[in-house]
């Protein structure tokens, strides 16, 4: 339990954060804990309605990675995906190993964002009576 715990403790601090998207090797570096309990956990935190998953779509073109599209599901066919950038084509044999290139990207939903913001600044409040 202490390790949800401390995944829990990271996702807090991040949704006071002014980021949009954390992505969970973030978590697995903050706690120090193994990606597939931090994934595993972030994931329980989307059925709780906390955070929001996002897939990401990167090219696999040399050296380039840049982020190509940004799906709810991870469900993708590749035609017509092309990266601007690099000049990498997806075609439709492709469409097996696009999970090679699907990556989760994590964004704390907009009511647990604000219930953390109101609870900061109550103790915050608190603390300077």
């Amino acid at each position: 339990m202490a390790l949800v715990w401390k995944i829990d403790e990271v996702v807090n601090e991040i949704a006071l954060w002014p980021v949009k998207k954390f992505y969970p090797t973030l978590i697995a570096k903050r706690t120090g804990l193994p990606i597939d309990t931090v994934f595993t956990r972030l994931l329980e935190l989307t059925k709780d309605h906390k955070l929001c998953v996002k897939w990401e779509l990167r090219c696999p073109g040399d050296n380039c990675a840049r982020t190509l599209l940004v799906l709810d599901e991870k469900a993708v066919k590749l035609r017509d995906v092309f990266c601007q950038y690099c000049g990498h084509d997806f075609c439709e044999g492709d469409d097996g190993d696009v999970y090679d290139y699907i990556y989760p990207a994590f964004e704390v939903c907009k009511d647990y964002k604000e219930y953390l913001r109101q609870l900061d600044l109550q103790t915050k409040k608190n603390n300077h009576q």
